[in-house]
């Protein structure tokens, strides 16, 4: 099946420049440029982009269910800035821009 029909790239070469991203790293945040890059090429109209991180998903879910070992920590923020931001008045004198109504 064709995933992306400006570069005619298949479901089966997208599947397995995953897999040798994941082999490579399975740490590493894949994502469709990266999945390109590994490919050779790059986004075009990225029409596709939503089929591809579909893809990467997939492949990602079924990595964690088969090797138990592998852990993520789910930690957005460094441990140490954590502490700093729950302190009290960590955001005082911190100014937000406005928000316009057609920004949204």
């Amino acid at each position: 099946m064709i995933v992306c029909h400006c570069n005619v790239i298949t479901k089966a070469v997208i599947a397995e420049a995953i897999e040798e991203l994941v082999a490579d790293d399975p740490y590493r945040l894949i994502t469709p440029g990266l999945v390109y890059r590994q490919l050779g090429k790059r986004g075009k109209c990225c029409g596709c982009f939503p089929q591809v991180v579909a893809l990467i998903v997939d492949r990602l879910e079924q990595f964690q269910t088969s090797n138990p070992g592998y852990t993520v920590q789910r930690t957005s923020i460094a441990p140490g800035l954590q502490a700093d931001l729950a302190r009290p008045g960590a955001f005082e004198g911190i100014a937000l821009a406005p928000v316009r109504q057609r920004d949204l």
